[in-house]
């Protein structure tokens, strides 16, 4: 209770202060626009109070796409690095992680990418930048006097992996891939040369990133907490489903264990809730994935985390 009072707190002191910046960024006629990146990132890298923290991740990732195109290196600079564990033992809160992943994703749908079409966009390496934040979001661990907390950035990356491959998918008729926001989706594009050149570094990167989605999310799948192994089955039924997505390795296998009717294509729903919720039913569905060379070493992995060796460690 008093937890969630208190990131509740941190949250909304972050949107007022978004607010004001909101107000105070549009200016006065004749002012030059107030830098709002700055404004949030630089506190979000060193304020001890951790619920200005967690509000400061948040009032980046809402900035519209103005503000963010003026200093969008910084704005994700800022959210990567809030988002892995603080150096300083004292100062690491899980929420502010959280919240420094869920507003990557807003960020990125908000600013669309070159690759896909919106000018001043993220550049491929920036949306890789993001990417491998997310994937490392994967292995946050820590454990608290409230148990796993590091839970709650895992679930967050599960959350945003997929809307960020989706984002990177080759547009189709013309229009920006993904769900870009209405403002970017009316930008023109990028010259040709240069969109070209981010799309290929893009579509080159994909099948590598999809693959080790793959993997992170078999990992998920067997762990010791049943909300945790839920969404990541949900999230790898959603992903072998994706058509505009390079294909995994063993697909087919991976769509027996997690797909509700793995000889439909189309399908995308998970086997049963209650095979992943409840684990005398899911380490014996699950089982499969230590046969898949490909995810054997992710299971084990979450496997150790269920018998409680990673705790120990």
């Amino acid at each position: 209770g008093s937890r969630a009072a208190g990131s509740g707190q941190g949250s909304g002191g972050g949107g007022e202060d978004a607010g004001g910046g909101g107000a105070a960024g549009g200016g006065e006629a004749g002012q030059a626009p107030l830098d709002l990146v700055a404004r949030y990132a630089t506190p979000l890298g060193k304020d001890p109070n951790a619920g200005l923290r967690r509000g400061h991740a948040l009032a980046l990732g809402a900035l519209p796409s103005p503000q963010l195109r003026a200093s969008l290196p910084a704005a994700v600079a800022a959210l990567v690095q809030a988002s892995r564990p603080e150096a300083v033992a004292e100062l690491r809160d899980p929420e502010t992680r959280r919240n420094a992943i869920s507003a990557l994703v807003e960020l990125s749908l908000t600013a669309g990418l070159v690759a896909t079409g919106s000018e001043g966009g993220l550049t491929t390496p920036l949306f890789l930048e993001i990417f491998e934040a997310c994937l490392d979001a994967f292995g946050d661990y820590q454990t608290d006097n409230r148990g796993d907390v590091g839970s709650w950035v895992r679930e967050a990356a599960m959350h945003a992996a997929l809307p960020l491959l989706r984002l990177a998918t080759p547009p189709e008729h013309g229009a920006p891939g993904g769900n870009v926001d209405s403002h970017a989706a009316q930008l023109s594009p990028p010259p040709e040369g240069e969109a070209e050149a981010e799309a290929e570094a893009l579509q080159a990167a994909l099948p590598s990133l999809c693959q080790r989605l793959a993997a992170a999310l078999s990992q998920q799948a067997v762990e010791k907490i049943d909300r945790v192994r839920e969404l990541a089955a949900v999230s790898l039924s959603a992903l072998l489903g994706e058509k505009r997505l390079p294909a995994v390795a063993r697909a087919p296998e991976l769509r027996r264990i997690f797909v509700h009717d793995p000889s439909d294509s189309t399908c995308t729903a998970p086997a049963t809730s209650a095979d992943f919720l409840v684990p005398a039913v899911c380490f014996g569905v699950t089982a499969p994935l230590l046969a898949l060379s490909e995810y054997r070493l992710p299971a084990l992995r979450g496997l150790s985390v269920s018998a409680g060796g990673h705790s120990r460690c």
